[in-house]
């Protein structure tokens, strides 16, 4: 009985945690504004027809590493106040351009700026144009200190062609101000980075489960920016819309698919990871993600009642080549309210220790000796000797 009630709760989650089949890959590129503006300036250009096609930029024109790197602001740092978009007014002007080449129909948007920001601004777009045939815009703005954003779709399709922060840079914080006075600010020209894809199956052993997560890190380092996400769809594609440059990819499955994380390349850590190098045209990277254990069960007191919605449950690994550190999978889940938690993990050697509580000091170890040995999936009935009946 409780083998059935067991896998029951586990089947029933693991259809949960997918999307629809109709989902499709879904791509978020960083920098790209989404929030609604505070206020919103007319803009002097009308919007024109789409851009044209522009040549490619060699790998030379690579942009260099610093861009990959984001900080945010370090704490204590003064935000000043929204700039209330009142006389006295005066334009930002310049053009948009890729690859050296005018753009037609490119959306220009305006922060405000004057403090060390993120990845991304703290409010929305004060104004917005769209750029005329000759790739030019002007923006009238209240006087102040900005930040301003281009981006281009392909035309026929909501995909990017290309974007950027004034600068040349991929996030708010790397990207300079731009101080508007009382004559205007005129010859702020954007460069767009153009945009290529990353894109691909996902497959595994138990499948080509949708709603795994594909993350394209942005530096052949240290991985410390994502740079953009997508969402395997119903037959496991994905897509990622990225800048050339180089990239590390993180692949990772929820807890309840039965798979494990994986950097591209197949290991478990950033560091041993296959840098991808995209250049001028789009890739086709596609990945198997190793299957993993299910380590599921349920939790109960002392008296055999069950541990239900506030107990945790950690893992320990016992003398493995790998740990709870890669990121492979997860080390750590909460007991639903039916008694019941699930993990996903390699097999190996583990101990558990079960918090009856997020307030309790108690952490019960199981088994009370030894380890516990998964070469498969487990299903465990814990019963804590030491923990009494919750309250």
């Amino acid at each position: 009985m409780l083998r059935a009630l067991v896998v029951f709760a586990l089947v029933a989650a693991a259809c949960s945690s997918s999307p629809p089949p109709s989902a499709t890959p879904t791509s978020v590129p960083l920098g790209v504004a989404t929030s609604r503006p505070t206020s919103t300036a007319t803009p002097t250009v009308a919007a024109t027809p789409p851009p044209t096609a522009s040549p490619s930029p060699s790998a030379s024109a690579l942009p260099p590493v610093e861009k990959c790197s984001s900080p945010p602001p370090p704490v204590g740092t003064a935000i000043p106040p929204p700039i209330l978009q009142i006389a006295p007014i005066a334009p930002i002007s310049g053009r948009v351009l890729l690859a050296g080449a005018a753009v037609a129909g490119a959306k220009v948007d305006v922060f405000q700026g004057g403090y060390q920001g993120g990845r991304t601004s703290l409010y929305g777009p004060v104004a917005s144009a769209t750029t005329d045939d000759t790739g030019a815009y002007s923006i009238n703005v209240a006087l102040g200190a900005y930040r301003l954003f281009a981006a281009v779709t392909t035309p026929g399709s909501s995909s990017l062609a290309g974007y950027a922060w004034y600068g040349g840079a991929i996030t708010f914080g790397t990207s300079p101000d731009v101080t508007v006075a009382s004559t205007g600010t005129q010859g702020i020209d954007i460069r767009l980075l153009p945009v290529r894809a990353i894109s691909g199956t996902v497959s595994s052993a138990r499948g080509s489960p949708a709603g795994i997560t594909v993350i394209a890190f942005c530096g052949g380092t240290r991985p410390e920016l994502d740079i953009s996400a997508s969402t395997t769809d119903s037959s496991g594609k994905y897509r990622l819309s990225v800048i050339p440059g180089t990239y590390r990819i993180r692949i990772q499955p929820s807890a309840r698919m039965g798979l494990l994380g994986r950097w591209y390349g197949d290991v478990a850590q950033w560091q041993q990871a296959r840098n991808v190098v995209v250049e001028d045209r789009d890739l086709t990277i596609d990945v198997t993600l190793p299957a993993g254990n299910f380590l599921a069960g349920t939790v109960r007191a002392a008296d055999g009642s069950l541990l239900t919605g506030g107990a945790f449950v950690y893992l320990k690994v016992v003398a493995a080549s790998f740990s709870c550190d890669d990121g492979s999978f997860a080390c750590s889940t909460q007991v639903d309210n039916t008694g019941t938690f699930l993990l996903t993990v390699p097999s190996g050697s583990y101990q558990l220790e079960i918090q009856p509580g997020a307030a309790s000091t108690v952490r019960a170890r199981y088994p009370e000796s030894g380890s516990l040995d998964v070469s498969g999936d487990r299903i465990l009935d814990i019963r804590l000797a030491s923990v009494p009946r919750p309250p």
